[in-house]
């Protein structure tokens, strides 16, 4: 079963244990500069240390999705 991790998101389950297997694709810094964050909340979100809560995390989270599909396609 599908279920959101936040509400008006659509990430996944699926989605962020994706990002969390491939997280040393993704570059914190670039995420970072463009959400306007630091790069150690970034590291912690794309770990999976702290819970996309807020709609900054689930920003980067989704950014990181498209630069992992960017990739893989």
């Amino acid at each position: 079963m599908k279920t959101n991790v936040l509400k008006n998101s659509n990430l996944t389950e699926s989605d962020l244990i994706k990002i969390k297997d491939n997280r040393h694709k993704i570059k914190p810094t670039a995420l970072a500069e463009k959400f306007d964050c630091t790069e150690s909340y970034v590291n912690m979100l794309l770990r999976g240390d702290r819970e996309p809560k807020s709609y900054k995390a689930k920003n980067i989270l989704e950014g990181a999705l498209k630069i992992l599909e960017a990739i893989n396609d």
